[in-house]
């Protein structure tokens, strides 16, 4: 197993739980729970860039690569997709479980296409320059793109109009809260809320205020985390902003992603 010797001079277990062994000719050994594994997506060594996870339903863990196609891995055995033709057919970019058996994804030029039983399937009406997807209520999917915010439902495309409330900026967070609302991050730095299809923006002030959103989270309290890009931390409660940054002891101030350890 990789231990540096067979006679042990001295034996310690400290307060974190960590074993210590001195041995004899071999130094001294700290022994540790592992608190992280590394999955390998194929047989390949790993090369391209992992840029979404998602779950889906039956329980399998579907990886969207930078060139290196979409994996999934299911009762530890990975299987591989990519595109059928293009330069780009192995770039996956978003992957949204849409129930046990399909995936939207974002793909190729940052296409929207659905994943079915093995296969890609290009969207029509086309919808380019995804930056992030969303499975909502009553089957909608809320598309994030380089120039706003799409719903797409049943083949019918609406795109929000800055006289909806909503900037032609790009938006690259998405999240739906418990109430089923909508809220999607601007890269202007605008929150944006749509309920029964009305949007309402909401904005911080200072020197910060346009760091655009990167990620979001909707607490079980009403609160919603936004992570921005070089802007810290927000949390959005009852109309107000509160702000944290490095020098509120954060480790940086870009916020790529937020999730729940459900436990509070």
């Amino acid at each position: 197993e990789g231990f540096p010797g067979d006679r042990v001079d001295c034996f310690f277990v400290d307060n974190e739980g960590n074993l210590w062994a001195g041995v004899d000719r071999g130094g001294l050994v700290r022994l540790r729970e592992r608190l992280f594994t590394v999955l390998q997506p194929g047989n390949d060594v790993a090369t391209k860039a992992a840029v979404s996870v998602s779950e889906d339903s039956a329980g399998a863990i579907w990886v969207g690569t930078f060139g290196g196609g979409l994996f999934s891995l299911n009762q530890d055995e990975w299987k591989k997709y990519s595109l059928p033709q293009g330069p780009q057919r192995g770039f996956v970019f978003s992957v949204i479980p849409a129930g046990a058996e399909q995936l939207w994804v974002s793909a190729g030029d940052e296409n929207l296409f659905a994943f079915t039983q093995g296969q890609f399937q290009a969207i029509t009406p086309p919808v380019h320059g995804i930056k992030a997807l969303l499975h909502g209520d009553a089957g909608r999917l809320w598309i994030g793109t380089k120039s706003g915010l799409i719903c797409w439902t049943d083949g019918q495309v609406r795109q929000f109009q800055p006289e909806d409330g909503v900037d032609r900026v790009y938006s690259r967070a998405l999240a739906q809260d418990d109430r089923g609302r909508i809220w999607a991050g601007g890269g202007n730095g605008a929150l944006y809320c749509i309920e029964s299809n009305k949007a309402t923006s909401y904005r911080t002030e200072g020197p910060l205020a346009a760091q655009p959103i990167w990620s979001l989270l909707p607490d079980h309290d009403g609160s919603i985390w936004v992570g921005t890009f070089r802007g810290g931390l927000l949390r959005f409660r009852a109309g107000t902003f509160v702000r944290y940054t490095s020098k509120d002891g954060l480790p940086d101030d870009v916020i790529s992603q937020l999730l729940d350890d459900a436990d509070g």
